[in-house]
């Protein structure tokens, strides 16, 4: 072949070359499968078990949660109060299975657009998260930043996080969430009576009973008891009442205060078929109703004391010692005056 003709030969291949390097880099990046060497917290992967106190840094503040000898979790910035073990779950092992996608930005002007910017900036959006053992040790340590809503990996969804003071943004696959504010930690459960179980309901003020109403069998309809005997009560108003002891959560917690019977407490004390016998103390301080908790048992035709007294052995490892913040619109379908409660109310 003459020079000439290897020349063009050689011109069109580095032509071809350089048409397959521009293809290449226009093409939209393809996700690796992840695979073990993509833990984006390798110690916590191999260990999630140990992870024994978790730090969370937001814009609302800085809270850390402690497992305890018993395998609770409690708030250390709420009175070691009860942490959810939902919440903890969910932190832990979403971070364990997280994934490193993609290597992201380094500039840090735009580390804010992702949300990876460090927590005590101004107006930060970001979470600064921190897993240790108890010992120490940290099993994990990212800022979490926005999530990203389509599939990343095998995952529905994926995360911005960056070490921090890392010089470099990553995308995850996977995500948590978190809440920004301590309350949302917190295990806010208090009780949980069904309309169905109850059998008595007992309204006193300032140690004296305002009124009682009762029923023999969970198909039959309350009775008021008063000095005159039964009457017939307000089936609606009594539900409504009965309602208020459904799924009962707290909008706040601190240590009890000793409220004690006064003008200005109300008392409710409410028993079930089984012999559960839950009492209420309600105090108004200013506009917020907090109450307070307690659990026994009561002698009954309908049920097993044994199993009585292990409900109340559980609510009251929960409440004893405790005072809750309700909402209002709780205590006011709690605390039902008699007034709603009478017959003529229907009308």
């Amino acid at each position: 072949m003459s020079p000439r003709g290897v020349l063009i030969l050689l011109i069109l291949a580095a032509v071809a070359v350089m048409g397959a390097a521009v293809s290449v880099l226009q093409a939209p990046k393809i996700t690796r499968a992840p695979s073990s060497v993509d833990v984006a917290f390798p110690d916590l992967y191999s260990d999630p078990d140990a992870v024994s106190r978790i730090v969370l840094t937001t814009g609302q503040g800085r809270f850390v949660f402690v497992r305890g000898d018993d395998g609770r979790w409690i708030a250390r910035d709420k009175h070691d109060y009860w942490v959810s073990k939902r919440r903890v779950r969910e932190i832990v092992t979403e971070l364990a299975d997280m994934r490193l996608v993609e290597a992201k930005t380094t500039l840090p002007e735009r580390f804010a657009w992702i949300g990876v910017e460090a927590p005590d900036m101004p107006n930060a959006n970001s979470a600064l998260v921190r897993l240790e053992t108890t010992g120490g040790r940290v099993l994990a340590e990212t800022i979490l930043g926005e999530r990203v809503s389509r599939q990343i990996g095998t995952a529905r969804y994926g995360t911005f996080i960056r070490a921090p003071g890392g010089e470099r943004a990553w995308l995850v696959s996977g995500g948590v969430d978190l809440p920004a504010e301590l309350m949302g930690w917190l295990d806010e459960a208090v009780i949980d009576l069904t309309r169905d179980e109850v059998a008595t309901v007992t309204i006193m003020v300032a140690g004296k009973i305002g009124y009682r109403i009762v029923r023999h069998s969970p198909l039959a309809e309350f009775q008021m008891i008063t000095p005159e005997g039964s009457k017939s009560v307000n089936t609606d108003a009594v539900q409504t009442m009965l309602g208020g002891l459904s799924k009962m959560t707290f909008e706040d917690v601190a240590p009890s205060a000793g409220m004690g019977l006064s003008d200005d407490v109300t008392k409710l004390v409410v028993t079930t078929f089984d012999g559960l016998a839950i009492t209420l103390v309600f105090a108004k301080p200013g506009k917020e109703t907090w109450i307070e908790v307690s659990a026994g048992v009561v002698e009954t035709d309908h049920g097993s004391l044994e199993a009585a007294g292990n409900r109340a052995a559980m609510i009251k490892r929960r409440v004893d010692g405790w005072q809750y913040r309700i909402p209002e619109w709780r205590r006011a379908r709690l605390a039902t005056p008699l007034s709603k409660l009478r017959v003529e109310a229907r009308e």
